[in-house]
């Protein structure tokens, strides 16, 4: 239907705000170095949705692949959440991430796919809420040569995995009907845009190389104050737990849509968000790495036959 097509193109541009949000670089960088890594990574997702945003089944094994990918990047997604509280909340606060994390999946483990899908709008309006409020509160620090008073001290392109979300996007998206590709592009378009935007925006309105190891959103909520408020982590927390709600929504339903053909065991495979959470804690993943591999995957592991014959909605 026309709204879950809406409201799955939504959950993606959301759960990729989530990466941007709570991306570290390990070293400085400059607006120019963000939106290159940008840009790259929304051109190598175009090409991926050009590849597979058609509406062909996959084989078994490929859904079980599928599938362990997807509750491999539920943990991932724990994971950054996880360490973001770690850093700037303290050990107590992160383990407070991971209660709220289970409690989370416990309850889209037993929503219906349909009403998780349904949950995009409110979610997203929290997010835009509060983006736009930062926004507005920093309009008056917003000054085109701050672009230019820095200088990157080194490329950060191996420090970061950027997006994660194209294997349960492009997943959901086949789910929805006949032309979800253009739809699909068009999104991570726009999504691809937007996040640019808000980059520019960020670096615009802060001076100084200070903060410049932070991400851009991070930045700029904290540079903001006003004489009500001096404290914009609060904010800014709210904002991230938005985000992440809505990028475990995109997961679970993928989820789902899989565990509808591959349904060889219960639900008790998503036991496996533990282990995978402490794997990735104690060694860094190339995601990135992984996620190409996995995309090789379900080009040769689709179905010859196409398996959606009509519009919905």
């Amino acid at each position: 239907m026309k709204t879950d097509r809406i409201s799955i193109n939504i959950l993606f541009f959301t759960y990729a705000f989530f990466c941007f949000t709570v991306s570290l670089p390990q070293s400085s960088a400059n607006c120019l170095d963000w939106i290159r890594y940008i840009v790259l990574n929304g051109a190598l997702y175009l090409i991926y949705t050009a590849l597979l945003a058609d509406n062909k089944n996959f084989k078994p094994l490929a859904d079980f692949i599928l599938l362990l990918y997807i509750i491999f990047l539920i943990s991932a997604q724990a994971v950054k959440i996880w360490r973001y509280i770690k850093i700037y909340h303290g050990q107590t606060s992160a383990f407070s991430a991971v209660i709220i994390t289970i409690f989370t999946l416990i309850i889209l483990s037993v929503i219906e796919k349909e009403h998780i899908i349904q949950l995009s709008i409110p979610l997203f309006s929290a997010v835009i809420i509060l983006l736009i409020t930062v926004m507005l509160l920093n309009i008056d620090k917003f000054n085109g040569l701050n672009l230019y008073a820095n200088k990157s001290v080194n490329p950060f392109l191996e420090n970061i995995t950027l997006f994660d979300c194209a294997v349960p996007y492009i997943i959901t998206v086949k789910n929805i009907g006949k032309n979800t590709k253009k739809t699909a592009i068009f999104t991570i378009i726009c999504t691809t845009t937007a996040i640019i935007l808000i980059t520019i925006f960020c670096f615009m309105s802060v001076r100084g190389n200070l903060l410049y190891s932070l991400s851009p959103l991070q930045m700029v909520f904290q540079i903001s104050s006003t004489t009500l408020i001096r404290n914009f982590d609060a904010l800014y927390n709210l904002y991230v737990f938005f985000s992440y709600f809505r990028s475990l929504a995109l997961l679970l339903v993928s989820y789902k849509i899989i565990k509808a053909r591959f349904i060889y065991f219960n639900k008790t495979d998503l036991l496996l968000t533990a282990p995978f959470f402490v794997l990735l804690t104690s060694m860094d993943i190339p995601l990135g790495v992984i996620e190409f591999i996995v995309v090789i995957i379900m080009f040769f592991g689709r179905e010859r036959k196409v398996y959606y014959e009509k519009t919905a909605g």
